[in-house]
Parts: C-alpha cells; sequence; structure tokens
C-alpha cells in the first residue's frame, strides 16, 4: 500500500513517452531526513509524507526547475473518499431499515465497527461535528488526555467559529459541498499547498497547480455535487471528462492516499529519537504534554499494542519544531 501508484506511474509515463525516474524511501532516509525536514517546515504541519515529498522535490530538482502537482482536483471534484463515505452514511441514517442492516453486518465484523457507524450516525444533524469527525486528526477524548493538566481544561474551541463559518457557507443543501468548501478554505491552502510548498522550495524548485487556476475553480464550483460524488464514485465527472484520454484501470481504480511507513518509522530508526523527546526531563515540556501519557501511548505503539501514529507524529512534530524554534 506504500507504493500503490508506482506501477501506474510507470505506466503513464511509457504512456506519455515521458523520461520516468523514481526512488525509494528507507526508514534510515527517515531518521536521517526527518529533523532536518521539520525544520524547513518553519510551523509544526503533522503529516509524515513531508518526507517522500521532499525527497521527491529533491530529485525532481536535479533535472527541472518547475513541477506540476494535481493539488486541488479531489477538493474541487470531489475526490476524498469521506465524500463518498458521508454520502452513505447520511443515506443510512435516513433509512431505519437500512441503518438497522448496515448497524447488524458491521456487529458481525466487530462491536466497535457498529459504534463507529452509530456514533457517525448520530452527528449527521451537527454540521461541525460531522466534518471534524471526517478530518479531525486526533479524537478529542485522546487530545485532551494528551495534554498537560493546565491545557485540558481549555476546550480549544476558537477553531469552532471559523470552521462554522466554512461549512455555513455555500448555499447548497448538500452537505458534500459544504465539505469541499471546507476544505478548499482550509486542508488545501494549510496542510496540502504549505507542504508542498515548503519541501518544494527547500530544494529551489517551483511547483505550479494547474488545478488552481481561477477560472477553472470557478467553472467546478458550479457544478452540482451529484456529478462530482456518487454511492460508488467520486469525481465522476472529471472521469468521464478524461474517459478515452487516460486508460481505463486508472480511471476506475480507487482513490489512494499518500501513504508512508511511519508507523514502521516510530517502531524502528526513529524510536530513539521520539523516546529521547520524553524522557529528557530538561527538554520536554510539562506545562504542554501529559508525560504519562505520552510516554504509555508510545510504549503501546512501538511494542505493536497499539497504533498511535497520528498522535505520536503530531507530538514529535511539535517537539523537533520546538527545539529548533523555541529553545
Amino acid at each position: 500500500k506504500f507504493n500503490a501508484d508506482a506501477a501506474l506511474a510507470r505506466k503513464m509515463a511509457s504512456l506519455l513517452d515521458t523520461n520516468h525516474r523514481e526512488i525509494t524511501v528507507y526508514a534510515d532516509d527517515a531518521a536521517r531526513e526527518t529533523p532536518a525536514i521539520i525544520k524547513m517546515l518553519d510551523d509544526p504541519l503533522s503529516n509524515p509524507t513531508i518526507v517522500p515529498t521532499y525527497l521527491l522535490c529533491r530529485l525532481a530538482s536535479g533535472y527541472v526547475k518547475s513541477c506540476l502537482s494535481g493539488d486541488g482536483g479531489d477538493e474541487l471534484f470531489g475526490g476524498y473518499n469521506r465524500y463518498l463515505y458521508d454520502l452513505r452514511v447520511e443515506i443510512a441514517g435516513k433509512n431505519i431499515l437500512l441503518k438497522n442492516i448496515v448497524k447488524n453486518i458491521l456487529f458481525l465484523k466487530s462491536r466497535e465497527e457498529a459504534r463507529k457507524f452509530m456514533s457517525k450516525i448520530g452527528v449527521m444533524g451537527k454540521p461541525l461535528a460531522r466534518y471534524y469527525l471526517w478530518v479531525a486528526a486526533l479524537r478529542g477524548d485522546i487530545r485532551k488526555k494528551m495534554l498537560s493538566d493546565a491545557l485540558r481544561e481549555d476546550n480549544f474551541t476558537g477553531a469552532d467559529s471559523v470552521m462554522e463559518k466554512y461549512i455555513g457557507c455555500p448555499a447548497s443543501s448538500d452537505f458534500r459541498d459544504k465539505m469541499m468548501y471546507a476544505d478548499i478554505k482550509t486542508w488545501l491552502p494549510d496542510e496540502s499547498l504549505n507542504r508542498i510548498d515548503r519541501m518544494s522550495m527547500a530544494n529551489s524548485l517551483e511547483v505550479r497547480v494547474p488545478f488552481l487556476d481561477h477560472r477553472l475553480v470557478e467553472f467546478a464550483s458550479g457544478i452540482d455535487v451529484k456529478y462530482k460524488v456518487g454511492l460508488f464514485a467520486t469525481k465522476y465527472i472529471l472521469k468521464k471528462a478524461l474517459n478515452g484520454i487516460l486508460p481505463g484501470e486508472i480511471l476506475s481504480r480507487r482513490k489512494a492516499g499518500f501513504i508512508t511507513p511511519a508507523s514502521m518509522w516510530l517502531r524502528t530508526t526513529l524510536k530513539n529519537s521520539l523516546l529521547a523527546t520524553i524522557n529528557d526531563g530538561s527538554e520536554f515540556p510539562q506545562d504542554i504534554f501529559n508525560r504519562d501519557f505520552i510516554k504509555e501511548i508510545a510504549e503501546k505503539h512501538i511494542s505493536g499494542k497499539g497504533y498511535f501514529l497520528k498522535e505520536l507524529w503530531a507530538y514529535y512534530t511539535f517537539m523537533m519544531w520546538r527545539r529548533e524554534y523555541m529553545k
């Protein structure tokens, strides 16, 4: 799953008759490069894909001075799986029989899966909670446990007023439209574009984003969401437009995120660096984090008894950033 695009990239390069080059990122690369990469970010952006993004930009800068990126395509044309999943949950929630059937099927898989499904049904009428359900990096209960006693009392609702404005802004009654608009105003500039801009500029590489030409953005914003997201399809109209131009196996494949084996990195080559930030009494910010809980989830993750990649990467990123900019 970490190289989901590699074979298709080779195929597209052959189809377009372009010069194709590849780079393989190993765990040792992550251990060697991550602290310096976090420094280049200027702010603690918690996404482990910064590592392969930086290394890819470094490779490209040896051959070209400008690249094209597909950023914006998912937000404009409904490419993220969360849009599709939200539609499915909404439909199930409106039909008692269907809701019970889905719940029982999931219960056969696991009690936890059924519980998660019902919790999603429960927030369908709460726009902000519904949006956070799909995009929040850390669950509220976990986040509070990670923080110090002093910070735990703060509900961190300062962003809510901003997000409520974006979620409530589009006139469309379809919640997928509202999600896409909020993503365009937050996730796209604050995460995706921020990440690629910092990593490319660190390598003197210019990355341009054709999907974000203002004329295309305006055109896409006027397309009814039913032509973008369906029960079994994302980016529907964009794929239709490219039918006969791109190979069928590319147009029909499921959305695959840019995934890294960062979970394994934290268990191996980054383990000592992670544990050092926790165990160093002079460095650990007890006014910010709850050391006992951070240590607990780190030990569980490293031993394989738990999975806390998002929590630990957010913590580790902050600590590396803090070491550079706040000491």
